[in-house]
């Protein structure tokens, strides 16, 4: 029996897990709406409840979505759907291979 995908805001389908920090999971996604590859930037759960963190995650995707750089990925979107905060930013495979490059330093650092 195959589970039912995960999607947020009624929009943007979860696929894959990419990274994770201390406040934040990556997932690659997709935008049903536009049709197009997203990473989706998921607040850790234990930040969801926290009024003041939420706000400082919304905050710094509004800064980020003014930021136009070849080196940054663009910000889409940011919402919430039944208490999950999220953001969906630009994904591309440079941004994949950059991802799993910082993981495998940070893990050869331990």
């Amino acid at each position: 029996m195959s589970q039912q995908p995960i999607v947020l805001a009624g929009r943007y389908r979860v696929e894959e897990e990419l990274g994770r920090g201390g406040m934040a999971r990556v997932y690659r996604g997709t935008d049903t709406v536009l049709g197009r590859p997203v990473a989706i930037k998921v607040l850790a759960p234990q930040f969801a409840e926290d009024a003041d963190f939420v706000g400082r995650f919304r905050r710094e995707a509004q800064a980020a979505a003014r930021l136009n750089h070849p080196n940054l990925v663009s910000v889409y979107d940011t919402g919430s759907d039944k208490g999950t905060h999220f953001r969906s930013e630009e994904h591309t495979s440079e941004l994949q291979s950059r991802l799993h490059l910082v993981c495998r330093l940070l893990l050869e650092k331990k």
